[in-house]
């Protein structure tokens, strides 16, 4: 099976939406500017999502812009203030081995490079967040990510199912999460997906 073939049965069309929205105008200086080596990336940068030749042949000939995504990589100007930003992390579904780097890679890039103080665990998947589990969230410190890393499976534990959406946003707006990170397959980008469309409205 061709690769086009392939990206076409799972519904990656020419008509997909791959505009990432905005939480509003970036005017703040990333804490990397003036830092040795590294190379910003303006939302304008894009990769294909294909680069067969029919692929390009066909938008040509339908004057479309072929589909793309934004490059990811530091932007000159961010949206949140560092010292004032609350991130949470959050694993969910069955265990992978390098759950735990992830973990330990987010806050030690947040912690270090952008200055990022207080990154929340979420325990137990998305229990975490249900008030009536009774789990509160622990502190992600330095000394935690790195032992998590040397660590397979997840620090924060992890469980299947779904858990109210409304309930999920009362506690990212009850702890004051700016960003929250949801670490898991297919099934928990959907709910990411739920998760950002009750925040917006």
């Amino acid at each position: 099976m061709k690769s086009i073939d392939l990206i076409d049965e799972i519904g990656l069309d020419k008509q997909i939406e791959t505009t990432v929205p905005m939480l509003g105008e970036c005017k703040l200086d990333s804490p990397l500017l003036g830092t040795e080596g590294i190379q910003f990336v303006s939302d304008e940068d894009r990769v294909l999502v294909r680069t067969s030749f029919k692929s390009l042949r066909s938008c040509s000939k339908a004057q479309t812009a072929p589909p793309s995504f934004e490059l990811a990589g530091p932007r000159e100007r961010i949206f949140f203030h560092p010292n004032m930003l609350r991130c949470a992390i959050v694993t969910r579904g069955g265990l992978c081995p390098g759950t735990n780097a992830v973990i330990g890679t987010i806050v030690t890039s947040f912690h270090y490079t952008y200055g990022v103080r207080c990154i929340l665990g979420i325990r137990s998947g998305l229990q975490g967040f249900i008030p009536a589990y009774g789990l509160s969230p622990i502190e992600l410190t330095q000394a935690i990510a790195e032992e998590a890393s040397a660590k397979g499976g997840t620090i924060l534990g992890t469980s299947r199912g779904l858990q109210d959406t409304d309930l999920i946003v009362d506690s990212l707006v009850r702890m004051g999460v700016g960003v929250l990170f949801l670490i898991g397959g297919a099934g928990t980008l959907r709910l990411a997906m739920k998760i950002a469309d009750k925040v917006e409205t």
